[in-house]
């Protein structure tokens, strides 16, 4: 056993030898105890306890040193607190039950006020209604005072961590930046903006347009430029051959089968068959 004050070794001496202050009996009590008891982890009874210094109170007749004991296996390294102030709180919680149980249990007070003839109504049931709110509060309040007391009933235990068991958390890699986009020449935006007028406009199929903007008497853009413009270009081909179709025949008066031939004509307005057919198909 240590000695409360300096922490020397002093054995089962009722005096420590190195500060001379006096090992009280509540002092040995514990050290029996907690020697009869062993570790709480593996049950070992080898195990040493010391007193470690948690704090002072300090008061006009002078100050005070807190300590509390605290448990080491030797067989296995556990270390665990014994000292706590789980007394007050019991002390604290037995008390409020006692008060609301006896002082203003609800059931006779219910009972009391019903059988009261010459009190009013109103009077007699906001007598219950607060006896019972209050019963209510003194019971809610207890069960929160043991739910957030319950480990102090219990030894804090302190434990060595073991590095090798700890998992380091893997941190997620950086997103990487999206690539940029190249820059376009103006030539192709000039082409692909020319390629929408276009088809919004003269409602021309792909063919078309691309023969337009090549060709020597239209737009002169270059092939690449031409086809960039054509790739990205966002046209409903089959709605323009629709609105083709539709203009054929009523300015022109022209029959379907003719009306067809005119739209898939490599001399005409070079729609695919596909979209000639969904023309003449929807054309009113």
């Amino acid at each position: 056993m240590k000695c409360q004050n300096c922490g020397a070794e002093i054995g089962d001496s009722r005096v420590c030898e190195y500060c001379g202050a006096e090992i009280t009996s509540e002092m040995l009590r514990e050290h029996e105890q907690l020697h009869k008891k062993g570790c709480p982890m593996c049950g070992s009874t080898n195990v040493t306890f010391s007193r470690e210094k948690q704090g002072e109170l300090k008061g006009k007749g002078g100050s005070a040193v807190l300590r509390s004991t605290v448990g080491v296996c030797k067989d296995c390294g556990y270390t665990w607190k014994t000292s706590d102030g789980s007394e007050n709180v019991k002390t604290r919680k037995t008390w409020l039950w006692v008060l609301g149980w006896i002082c203003i249990f609800p059931l006779p007070l219910t009972i009391l006020m019903l059988r009261k003839k010459d009190m009013k109504p109103a009077l007699k049931y906001g007598i219950i209604a607060v006896g019972w709110l209050v019963y209510l509060a003194i019971a809610f309040g207890g069960g929160r005072s043991q739910q957030e007391t319950a480990p102090a009933d219990t030894q804090t235990v302190i434990e060595e961590s073991d590095s090798s068991e700890v998992t380091a958390v893997d941190e997620p890699a950086p997103a990487e930046p999206a690539p940029a986009e190249p820059d376009i020449p103006a030539e192709y935006s000039a082409a692909l903006s020319k390629a929408d007028q276009y088809s919004k406009t003269m409602h021309m199929s792909k063919a078309g347009i691309y023969d337009q903007l090549t060709s020597e008497y239209g737009e002169q853009f270059t092939a690449e430029e031409a086809q960039y413009a054509i790739d990205n270009l966002q046209a409903d081909y089959k709605m323009n051959a629709l609105y083709k179709a539709r203009s054929y025949r009523e300015t022109m008066s022209m029959s379907n089968n003719a009306i067809y031939d005119q739209l898939v004509s490599e001399y005409g307005e070079q729609f695919t068959a596909e979209e000639a057919q969904y023309a003449i198909d929807n054309l009113d």
